[in-house]
């Protein structure tokens, strides 16, 4: 079985279309991955970097970011490191407006899920409780 690292201007053109011929290819590349010819590997950073991407260059909103992202963690044949704190981060993302990386941080190291983050103005986080 073949193994590959997909970065993320792989995941950015399957899930924007911007160009269709390189979104076909994704599409063809993750059905082999769903079918289990192939197992592409990513990691956190390359999921910041999407996020990032498509709320700053694509201007997606927050919603549809956090459900690009948990979609891409339940693709068959995707395996991306530190999932569980990155499924974790997308909520607060999308309902908190806090940026990705600075809700992934207490959901990945301090390995606490986002309800206990504690709040100095509405919408801005300032840290989790333990």
């Amino acid at each position: 079985m073949h193994e590959f690292f997909a970065e993320a201007n792989v995941f950015l053109r399957y899930l924007t279309g911007d160009v269709p011929e390189q979104a076909a290819a994704v599409e063809r590349l993750l059905r082999r991955a769903e079918k289990g010819n192939v197992v592409l590997h990513t990691s956190v950073l390359v999921m910041a970097e999407i996020v990032w991407t498509l709320g700053s260059f694509y201007k997606l909103s927050r919603p549809e970011i956090r459900d690009k992202v948990l979609a891409m963690l339940n693709t068959a044949g995707l395996s991306v490191d530190n999932s569980d704190p990155v499924a974790q981060a997308a909520s607060p993302c999308a309902e908190l407006n806090v940026d990705f990386v600075d809700a992934y941080n207490p959901c990945g190291y301090l390995r606490t899920d986002w309800s206990k983050w504690s709040h100095s103005t509405p919408g801005t986080a300032r840290g989790c409780r333990g």
